[in-house]
């Protein structure tokens, strides 16, 4: 048995001391990687609503016109076969570019 200082750690301390702080650490890196990642799907997902708004928002403007075409084309009793024919062809110009101009950002 050996008698030491009231304030000496044993050497057995010491090394229960450090084994513990390695654990510590350990569980720290763990927690922080989690954060971290955790913080970065947070991230990608707040951007991923904040895109399908904005998409939602250009496809409700969309809607909301060709409604209101539909209406004027149904309203319509004195226009010729030609104005319509060209209205369709506006229409499509317009649907393709926009079509071709969205899958290009893709």
């Amino acid at each position: 048995m050996r008698f030491m200082d009231k304030g000496q750690l044993s050497s057995e301390e010491i090394a229960r001391m450090a084994e513990e702080a390695a654990e510590y650490m350990a569980e720290d890196a763990e927690k922080r990687e989690r954060a971290e990642a955790k913080n970065l799907l947070e991230e990608y997902l707040y951007q991923m609503r904040r895109a399908i708004e904005v998409e939602r928002k250009k496809v409700d403007d969309a809607l909301s016109t060709v409604e209101l075409m539909i209406q004027q084309v149904l309203d319509d009793q004195v226009s010729s076969a030609r104005k319509f024919l060209d209205d369709l062809e506006g229409l499509k110009k317009s649907a393709k570019h926009t079509i071709v101009g969205e899958q290009g950002h893709a």
